[in-house]
């Protein structure tokens, strides 16, 4: 995570205030550049206008625009509906990504009906979907398979991150990285950038016996309803009680005890991205300072002012290759890069699924970085799995949190399913203040059903 909306991401906000983490505003802004046969031209997302050299695809498209946006109000106003948003009592509530369930919320079928369905009964196209949507929302989430994505997610992600963006959400003019600049305005940052992720994780686990780079081989459950952990050094640890902040499989490995029968069938149940793209896609990074991955045509403008770059194209065998490229030029805030000028900037770009016929040179790569088990499949089946899981939280003393077990993939959900577990076992919630917070909190709980 890179940047964040602060308006949905409540806990982690009250984490920083009470860390004393300052953040700034993060401009994002994606670029969308479509090679596919038919379907040639550009995107910049957070510009809603139309013209001849930056902004074709809103033009090529121009229907499905309208269908999503159809699709999005359809989505929206029927969730509304069975969340009773619009009763007395939730007059007050801020905006929310935890009350999909609450009111008569569980009986919305949007929370299985894929948004891909509902867009196309308004009479969207594959391509748009194909070229448009999943491109750029992979940008996002690092997920390229977003059919299953429940449409009851839609309204969320068009708040944070718009295909159709309006004054609420983003900004567009002259401004002294372009006479045509667009940013998305909902998101914030570490102002102190990589030194800030580096202190809140450091505070987290201040005064904690920390072990990284260890691989935890078993729990196993005691007769005396303890647990006997056992490490890859030999290592062994007895506790009362224990948390898998892990994917789920790795959890289901752990685990040894008599009757494991329910926390197998619920473990092995979760989809991951890399179930459908184990060894391509978005599962593998490359850090490095190459710029002559973007087309020679639109690199200047989006090195000086792009957070994304996306290239969509048409691979030999039919298929659609997403290419994306995250740039960290512009993504970083803190003194020695933000204020450069472009020509005194490093270039600093992290790839992943780069198009046919491309290639990094060597001399120009920093690092790489592997993504596997780190993305649950936006689904409504994973949807189903994480409400089966309060079957076995804190069963025989183990609890669960991670993405995988919130019917999201995000940050805020994974630090407050955290939070959940901690109180279960005695923690008291650690922001009673924070308001909207606290209700986040209660609201994950009564998903997770982690305590009573």
């Amino acid at each position: 995570m890179t940047a964040w909306p602060a308006l949905l991401y409540k806990n982690y906000t009250a984490l920083l205030k009470h860390l004393e983490v300052e953040t700034c505003a993060m401009p994002l802004s994606w670029f969308l550049n479509s090679k596919v046969p038919g379907y040639e031209g550009t995107l910049w997302g957070a510009d809603p206008s139309v013209d001849s050299e930056f902004n074709t695809l809103r033009d090529v498209f121009k229907d499905d625009f309208r269908a999503y946006e159809q699709a999005e109000y359809f989505a929206r106003r029927c969730t509304d509906f069975f969340c009773l948003a619009w009763a007395p009592w939730k007059r007050d509530d801020s905006r929310s990504m935890y009350t999909n369930h609450t009111g008569l919320g569980l009986f919305n079928p949007l929370n299985v009906i894929p948004l891909y369905n509902v867009f196309r009964g308004f009479g969207g196209s594959d391509a748009w979907w194909d070229i448009i949507f999943t491109p750029y929302y992979t940008a996002s989430f690092l997920v390229d398979e977003l059919r299953p994505f429940p449409a009851v997610f839609g309204p969320i992600i068009e708040a944070q991150i718009p295909l159709n963006p309006t004054p609420e959400n983003s900004w567009h003019g002259s401004s002294d990285r372009s006479e045509r600049d667009c940013v998305l305005t909902t998101c914030v940052t570490w102002k102190d950038a990589g030194a800030g992720i580096r202190y809140v994780f450091a505070k987290l686990v201040e005064g904690v016996d920390t072990r990284v780079d260890t691989r935890v081989l078993s729990v196993e459950l005691m007769p005396d309803g303890r647990h006997r952990v056992v490490d890859e050094h030999d290592r062994v640890l007895i506790a009362d009680r224990v948390v898998f902040a892990c994917p789920s499989a790795a959890a289901a490995t752990m685990i040894k005890k008599p009757r494991t029968y329910l926390e197998n069938a619920i473990l092995s149940t979760v989809v991951y991205a890399d179930d459908h793209h184990p060894a391509t896609g978005h599962m593998h990074a490359v850090m490095h300072s190459d710029s002559s991955v973007v087309d020679e045509k639109y690199r200047s403008e989006f090195l000086r002012r792009g957070s994304n770059y996306v290239e969509v194209t048409q691979l030999t065998d039919k298929s659609i290759n997403i290419e994306n490229q995250y740039n960290f030029g512009v993504q970083t805030p803190g003194p020695g890069v933000a204020g450069l000028q472009l020509d005194e900037k490093p270039v600093m770009l992290i790839s992943h699924a780069l198009g046919e016929g491309k290639k990094i040179d060597s001399g120009l790569v920093r690092g790489g970085g592997n993504h596997s088990r780190a993305h649950p499949l936006y689904s409504g089946w994973n949807v189903m799995a994480q409400l089966s899981l309060r079957l076995c939280q804190g069963r025989d003393g183990l609890y669960y949190c991670s993405n995988w077990t919130t019917p999201g993939n995000c940050h805020d959900m994974s630090l407050l399913s955290g939070f959940l577990c901690a109180h279960a076992i005695g923690a008291a919630y650690p922001f009673p203040l924070e308001r909207e917070a606290r209700k986040d909190f209660h609201r994950l709980n009564d998903l997770m059903g982690v305590f009573d």
